[in-house]
């Protein structure tokens, strides 16, 4: 199984999505060999809380994990397994190329630091290749990326740990030229090659097209008819990151394992659009909203012979979904109930018909949400353009997609729907909290850092 993340993605910012300035045509490829998701979401705004929630299938506010700063890792295994630990008590090689976010102690600290629990390989990775932290210079190893990691107080080397290593080791050593999306793509299909023979899962993790935009010249050079040199820099990251996606999909075409490989292309969280220009159209909001341009996402899930290619399924999904739809196309069915997604399978391959869920629900920093349908609640959202938005903003999606704040849900059932259903969720969830929330911590095990 191939699940690959890309971070700060926005909904619009592919081929297969619309985008018509950007050229995209290996994820095309992907997305036409299988589903694309058009109503895939996320369980945060924000990358950290996000990817705990993938990892886990829980709304990652249930263990108190909040935002990017305000969490306390992950629970123990004994707690809820996460993918790849449920994946490797199965047989499966495991492996993390890129970036993992997930329970850093020190938020751009100079280490590699986790909190108990959550360092990818205490949880199920045999395989570990890592950038510290939550964003990288595409470019660590030239001057200009030394520069700009140690201004931020990074290391700019990345980290390796191997199943047998004490602790993981720094990679001082790469070519000055080294480019991560290469260098990441480069490492997967070198995995994906040494375990044809065997099972495998593979988290691909990339850093594209996060700031900073640090591109190829060459990828660069070539959207020179790209006016916005902003909006130039990311197409070129996107190319770049097209490219890897590619190469990762030769080697499964030439080893003779994409037929039997699962794959999910997501992108973490909706795109901070003033950041990198990238476009969350047709949808409001950005990274750290709780409009759907915060979180709702590009969504690809493909499976030749299994899924039926040229989909565009419209049901509403989630990244919860991966655990139990990857754990079932592996053979195992019997999910533990703290999961709370979906396997996804019998709707995507046609075996039944209908929705995955009734409900999603969103809870990030003070702002929350949940989505019934067609109908959904913003609550405590942020003011805009210096006007204080209500408490409770209600939208029906067939009037009004964008969200608009003067075309409100007015039908009084409707409202009360939803506030009914998003309290008894936040009821639970706090109730979860208190029980699921790792304690305080204030001991590193000197394993999770890195040897210089």
């Amino acid at each position: 199984m191939l699940f690959i993340v890309v971070d700060d993605l926005g909904y619009h910012d592919l081929g297969c999505q619309g985008a018509t300035d950007l050229r995209t045509p290996q994820i095309d490829r992907l997305a036409a060999s299988g589903a694309r998701c058009t109503t895939g979401y996320v369980t945060a705004p924000q990358c950290s809380p996000s990817r705990a929630g993938m990892m886990t299938s829980m709304s990652q506010s249930r263990f108190g994990f909040f935002d990017n700063e305000k969490h306390r890792g992950l629970p123990p295994r004994s707690v809820v397994e996460l993918l790849p630990e449920q994946m490797k008590s199965i047989g499966y090689a495991t492996a993390i190329f890129g970036k993992w976010h997930i329970g850093d102690r020190a938020h751009n600290g100079p280490d590699w630091e986790f909190l108990p629990n959550s360092a990818p390989w205490e949880r199920g990775f045999d395989l570990c290749v890592l950038h510290n932290d939550g964003m990288a210079h595409y470019q660590p190893y030239s001057v200009e990326g030394r520069k700009w990691m140690t201004e931020r107080a990074r290391p700019f080397w990345l980290a390796e740990k191997t199943a047998p290593d004490v602790s993981p080791r720094p990679l001082k050593d790469l070519p000055q030229d080294t480019y991560l999306t290469d260098y990441f793509s480069e490492r997967a299909g070198d995995f994906i090659r040494t375990n044809r023979q065997r099972p495998w899962f593979l988290f691909l993790s990339y850093n594209a097209p996060h700031t900073p935009l640090t591109p190829l010249e060459s990828d660069l050079a070539a959207h020179a008819d790209i006016k916005n040199p902003l909006r130039r820099q990311f197409a070129a990251v996107m190319t770049g990151l097209d490219r890897g996606v590619g190469k990762v999909l030769s080697v499964l075409d030439a080893t003779g394992q994409r037929d039997r490989t699962l794959i999910w292309f997501i992108s973490d969280n909706g795109a901070p659009t003033h950041h990198n220009a990238s476009r969350n159209d047709p949808f409001r909001g950005h990274k750290g909203d709780t409009w759907e341009g915060g979180i709702r996402v590009p969504f690809l899930v493909s499976w030749p012979g299994r899924i039926p290619a040229g989909q565009t399924f419209t049901p509403m999904v989630s990244t919860l979904d991966v655990l139990p739809t990857s754990l079932a196309a592996a053979g195992r069915t019997n999910i533990a109930a703290i999961h709370e997604g979906k396997n996804l399978l019998p709707l995507l391959t046609g075996r039944t018909s209908g929705e995955a869920h009734d409900a999603l629900f969103w809870h990030w920093r003070n702002r929350v949400a949940v989505r019934l349908g067609n109908f959904k609640e913003n609550r405590n959202g942020p003011a805009e353009n210096s006007r204080q938005l209500p408490e409770h903003l209600f939208v029906n999606f067939t009037a009004n997609p964008f969200e608009d704040p003067a075309m409100p849900l007015t039908d009084a059932n409707q409202q009360a729907r939803l506030i009914a259903a998003l309290d008894t969720w936040l009821k639970g969830v706090m109730a979860d909290s208190a029980r699921l929330t790792p304690k305080q911590v204030t001991n590193i095990p000197a394993t999770t850092q890195p040897k210089n």
